[in-house]
């Protein structure tokens, strides 16, 4: 599950827009909203993407991205 909060801070953070997001990822802005609000899971590759975009550690990456949540 994604934790879409702190993602969000993240991008807003270093200043990266949504749409700049989708861009990167090759997908539309309505299907990233769809990932971020863990309504459709995010592929392996657009994880690495946007980690890279980001510039999440390897440990930052599996917390925000494969943290199971019960």
């Amino acid at each position: 599950m994604t934790d879409t909060i702190w993602l969000l801070a993240c991008m807003k953070n270093k200043g990266i827009k949504l749409c700049y997001v989708a861009q990167t990822l090759g997908i539309t802005s309505s299907t990233l909203r769809s990932k971020l609000n863990n309504e459709r899971e995010f592929k392996v590759s657009e994880v690495e993407k946007l980690a890279n975009l980001l510039g999440l550690t390897r440990d930052q990456r599996d917390l925000y991205f494969f943290r199971h949540r019960n």
